[in-house]
């Protein structure tokens, strides 16, 4: 699998509430699994212009797909994208990680927290048939993908959402385990967590949760 640097350009960046989508060029033999993540350089930028992000795309989609968010005041480089024009050079390096599908697993539940939605869109859209397959996503603020997701249902997705603590709780408790359901977990590192504790009280093993931890934004 390529793992290397390669060149891309800026296709459009969307800006809603606190959130960011940035669709970029694929390079050409770029290859990754869906759930994977990559290096982000912004080219002829000054200063620290490189981050790590999920790719909110799967393999089979013609461009590369991301999604960040900001806090109240955007970061230096948060800003630098919101100020960038459709052409703008980026270096991609990756893939990494091993949030992906798991041949064995028949059933799965994806518990996407915030903007740890974007490696669960890759995995979702990387699937024909989601029969089986339950998506709870839970966030306050603006969510990413709402609309693609509400689309997925004709191809079996089920999906609970959720603005907060006790309803997030509540949608995991329905979810009902099983030795062949897997549970897939991402956000921060906190909420992630937290899910992972709620799930093993109700007897999820460690064996069947994949977690996926977003150290920043």
């Amino acid at each position: 699998m390529f793992k290397a640097k390669a060149n891309s350009e800026l296709i459009s960046v969307q800006h809603t509430e606190n959130k960011i989508e940035l669709r970029l060029t694929k390079p050409e033999g770029f290859d990754f699994k869906a759930g994977q993540y990559g290096t982000f350089k912004i080219l002829d930028a000054k200063g620290d212009t490189t981050r790590t992000f999920s790719f909110a795309s799967s393999p089979k989609e013609k461009d590369v797909w991301v999604g960040t968010q900001h806090g109240d005041t955007p970061s230096k480089y948060k800003a630098t994208l919101l100020g960038l024009k459709p052409g703008h050079p980026f270096e991609i390096k990756g893939p990494y990680g091993d949030f992906v599908w798991k041949e064995e697993e028949k059933e799965a539940v994806m518990v996407a927290l915030g903007v740890g939605v974007t490696p669960i869109r890759a995995l979702l859209m990387d699937r024909d048939d989601l029969s089986g397959v339950t998506l709870i996503y839970s966030g306050s603020s603006h969510k990413l993908y709402l609309d693609e997701f509400e689309g997925l249902k004709s191809k079996g997705l089920h999906m609970i959402e959720t603005s907060h603590r006790d309803e997030l709780a509540q949608a995991l408790d329905t979810t009902r385990p099983t030795q062949a359901k897997a549970y897939y977990v991402s956000g921060s590192m906190r909420a992630v967590g937290a899910v992972t504790k709620h799930l093993k009280t109700l007897g999820v093993k460690g064996k069947h949760i994949y977690s996926d931890i977003f150290t920043g934004y």
